[in-house]
């Protein structure tokens, strides 16, 4: 039988204690509420920097490997009962589609009655929040019309956002710092996008229609500084509070 074995190493104060703290740290973060290993939360109470009399913990989990994206995300949050919310794009909102039959499997089929009329889409709408599934649909758009999906919403905001020059694409990119996986045997795609106070700052410089190139093709750079200098800030994350004592 072998097993993985992943081996830190270093010269004194390089840091590898501190790497084992973190696993550690993040493995009493992540077990379920009932289980012994949460309770090693308890051993960092005196870990606040300079007698801070709490501290946070950020972690953030990315599903990349094949055997991970076959598990179903909300099974895999309730299993380390971590809270969740879900978006989806209109069609998605179909009683019969995946993600209703997933949340009915799993337990988290709304507790209230259901829409008489399945046509009725601001009822489901409402339905569907009662499980912490949410739209920015204003209809199921799925007569092949796309009209409930996210290309949508963006057309309604900005007509002319989907059509730019590709370099302002670029930017646009840039400035969520998006990343998107493609799982091709599963056809789904997974995105991460970070947002800050910084990313929205950056936004009106990046949209703006009176630039050079708006229109047409631009010569600014993805990476030009005086463009970009607003994203040097640390993305917003969702955080768990530890009280120490």
């Amino acid at each position: 039988m072998f097993l993985r074995l992943t081996v830190v190493t270093g010269p004194n104060a390089a840091g590898k204690s501190n790497i084992g703290r973190c696993l550690d740290v993040a493995r009493a973060v992540l077990a379920a509420h009932d289980d012994p290993e949460a309770e090693r939360l308890d051993l960092y109470q005196d870990a606040g920097y300079e007698d801070a009399p709490g501290f946070t913990i950020k972690l953030g989990i990315e599903l990349d490997q094949a055997w991970e994206q076959d598990l179903r995300y909300i099974r895999f949050l309730d299993a380390f009962a971590i809270p969740w919310a879900a978006v989806a794009d209109g069609p998605a909102l179909r009683k019969g589609q995946k993600l209703a039959l997933d949340l009915r499997e799993l337990g988290h089929w709304p507790h209230v009655s259901e829409p008489a009329d399945p046509q009725d889409f601001p009822q489901w709408r409402d339905f569907w929040e009662h499980s912490g599934v949410f739209t920015l649909a204003d209809q199921f758009g799925d007569d092949g019309s796309k009209r409930g999906e996210l290309e949508a919403l963006l057309k309604q905001i900005d007509p002319e956002l989907l059509t730019l020059p590709p370099d302002l694409k670029a930017r646009l990119l840039d400035a969520f710092d998006l990343h998107i996986l493609w799982n091709k045997a599963a056809g789904q795609a997974t995105i991460w996008a970070e947002i800050t106070d910084a990313t929205l700052k950056a936004l009106p410089g990046i949209l703006n229609p009176g630039q050079d190139g708006y229109d047409d093709t631009s010569e600014h750079a993805s990476d030009q500084p005086e463009l970009m200098e607003d994203l040097f800030e640390p993305a917003v994350t969702a955080s768990m509070s530890h009280r120490c004592g």
